[in-house]
Parts: C-alpha cells; sequence; structure tokens
C-alpha cells in the first residue's frame, strides 16, 4: 500500500475516526457483509464515503451492493417473523441513495440487489401476522395470492429508478388489503376453510375417542 495512496475519513460506531483507503474500506465491508449486523461503521456514513467525487468507483459498487443486500436480509427476518428492526432516518436514505445509484449499473449483481430489496419491502406491505390479522387466512389459496400480488408489484416498480420505500409500503398495503378483501367476497377462501375445519375436528374426534 503506498503512502501516498489518498485515504478517506470515516466514523465508526464507537465514534472513532478512521483515515483508511478505498481498498481498506471495501474490505472491511466485505467482511463485515458475512452478517447483517454489527458493521464496524452505519450505512449513511459508509454512502457518504462512497459518494464522494474521488471515491473509486469499483469500488463504491460493490460497496453499495452489500448495503442493499444487507437491509434486504434485515427485512426477509422481519417477513418471516423473526421481529423487526427500527431503521434510523439517515440510514433509510442511504439506501434510497444505493438503491437509485445502483439503477444504471450494468451488472448482474446490482440488479439482483435491486430486486432482493424491492421483493423484501413489497413483501413487508403484504405482510400480516399469523391468527393475530383479520387479512389471514390459513391455507394455499391466501399463500398463491400473496406470492402472485407481490410478483407482479416487483414487475411493476422494478423498472422504476428512485422510489420513496416508506410511501410505497403505506400505499401498497392498502392495495393488498383491498385484493384479499375482495377474494373474501367472492368465497375465494371458502374451500380452505372447509378443509380446516373438517381436519380439526378430525383431530378433536381422535383425542376424546381416546
Amino acid at each position: 500500500m503506498s503512502l501516498f495512496e489518498k485515504r478517506y475519513t470515516i466514523s465508526t460506531w464507537y465514534g472513532e475516526e478512521l483515515e483508511l483507503t478505498a481498498k481498506k474500506i471495501y474490505e472491511m465491508v466485505l467482511e463485515d457483509s458475512k452478517s447483517n449486523y454489527n458493521w464496524f461503521a452505519s450505512a449513511s456514513e459508509l454512502v457518504g464515503v462512497c459518494q464522494n467525487p474521488s471515491f473509486p468507483i469499483q469500488f463504491a459498487i460493490p460497496i453499495e451492493i452489500a448495503i442493499l443486500n444487507c437491509f434486504a436480509n434485515i427485512e426477509y427476518e422481519g417477513n418471516c417473523g423473526f421481529g423487526r428492526n427500527v431503521i434510523n432516518s439517515d440510514d433509510e436514505k442511504a439506501i434510497t441513495e444505493c438503491y437509485t445509484s445502483l439503477y444504471d449499473i450494468d451488472l448482474e449483481e446490482a440488479m439482483l440487489a435491486r430486486k432482493h430489496y424491492l421483493t423484501e419491502v413489497i413483501s413487508k406491505a403484504s405482510y400480516v401476522p399469523m391468527l393475530f390479522d383479520p387479512l389471514y387466512h390459513p391455507g394455499p389459496t391466501f399463500r398463491k395470492l400473496r406470492e402472485e400480488w407481490i410478483s407482479s408489484k416487483v414487475e411493476k416498480y422494478i423498472s422504476q429508478k428512485t422510489i420513496d420505500f416508506k410511501q410505497l409500503i403505506g400505499e401498497l398495503h392498502s392495495d393488498f388489503a383491498e385484493m384479499i378483501k375482495t377474494a373474501e367476497a367472492n368465497g375465494e377462501f371458502s374451500e380452505d376453510e372447509k378443509r380446516i375445519i373438517q381436519e380439526r375436528q378430525a383431530i378433536f374426534k381422535g383425542v376424546f375417542d381416546i
């Protein structure tokens, strides 16, 4: 490493200021990206450094991809029912900037990262806790409708360069709710409900027959 190689000031989570080369920042991010948590610096801090005009694009792009995948994985955990982490406004802005800046990057990893994050955001808009939400219906019909709805929305929005994700989640949740209510009115969940009732009756009968 050359002593004259340009260094960038970056603040860590612990308030320490480091003077690092672009390559070193890239290497540290790639190491931290093996986990979705406990990175050495915040997303907003890393994106701020990447947006420095002198920061090499060959390092900025994989850093932004890693950030987007990280937050997509965090949203995925929430969509699986493991609880949701509160993301501060600075990091929300950084995520949006990563998503936008990767739009024009003709690289498979960049396109996959954008789709991964968008898919999890749209899944979040359609997430309903089992047993605790009137929109939820046990059975394959609900799952199929939700999967098809998510796929259609990803296809619709993936071509947009910039998205207000917070606004999108609110709008899509309302859209999803209307879709499910229409399916309810059309009796699309009736067969699933009948089968579940029959299965429960069979279970109870078996218990009392013992």
